[in-house]
């Protein structure tokens, strides 16, 4: 646990020159589309960004600091949520991506999704692509009697434990919203819980966080399930 505090919050501490954008090799940062919405999925290696900068435009390769042509919104790294983005250069055709920011500045970008904007977005049309991470991760998964099972990668330092957090809404979060739940695993139990259909059955969105000193720092990727 001796690197906890350099790994998630090494801006705090640390000035911005010991991350570079080789970072990208171990850190990444991917973007998802789901019904109109975007949100950005962090992988950490050394270094927690800041937080995101989701930049969208008309024309290919949106960056940070924006042109006159392109638009962004921005969010810290303990609150990254689904954004919807506004056709604000007329419906059609937009590029957005998402920046790993930090120091002030975006050191390197996900892959870029063209989707369409101010109107239907049924046929928007997708780039795939994410970096990889070997260092530290967290995915969850189900089985047939509801009970989630979250698994964990890393080569230096772990977390505290790990949120299970699951809700009828896209992206549960911890602090959790109105209509979310979670339980707590610290990281030496079996990381492992019963999923209660608290609000009644149905589809569930189910995700993990990375928990360590009071706070969620990234997520795994949301799948969903049924429960009943």
């Amino acid at each position: 646990m001796k690197h906890r505090k350099i790994i998630l919050f090494v801006l705090l501490i640390f000035p911005v020159f010991f991350v570079s954008a080789e970072s990208a090799e171990k850190s990444g940062i991917r973007l998802i589309e789901n019904n109109g919405t975007f949100t950005a999925e962090l992988t950490v290696g050394d270094y927690a960004p800041d937080g995101v900068k989701y930049v969208w435009s008309r024309h290919p390769d949106p960056v940070y600091p924006t042109r006159n042509t392109d638009k962004y919104i921005y969010q810290p790294v303990e609150d990254i949520h689904p954004v919807t983005l506004d056709a604000f250069d007329g419906a059609g055709e937009y590029y957005v991506r998402a920046g790993w920011y930090v120091g002030g500045k975006v050191l390197f970008y996900s892959e870029t999704l063209k989707v369409k904007l101010g109107g239907n977005t049924e046929n928007s049309q997708k780039v795939s692509g994410a970096y990889k991470s070997s260092r530290k991760s967290i995915q969850v998964k189900v089985n047939n009697q509801q009970t989630a099972q979250v698994l964990l990668t890393y080569t230096d330092s772990k977390p505290d434990g790990v949120k299970i957090l699951w809700s009828k809404n896209p992206y549960p979060v911890y602090p959790v919203r109105d209509k979310d739940m979670y339980l707590y695993c610290p990281v030496d139990s079996e990381l492992q819980g019963w999923l209660e259909p608290f609000d009644g059955p149905g589809k569930y969105y189910v995700r993990a966080g990375w928990y360590v000193d009071g706070r969620v720092i990234f997520y795994s990727p949301q799948i969903t399930v049924n429960l009943e």
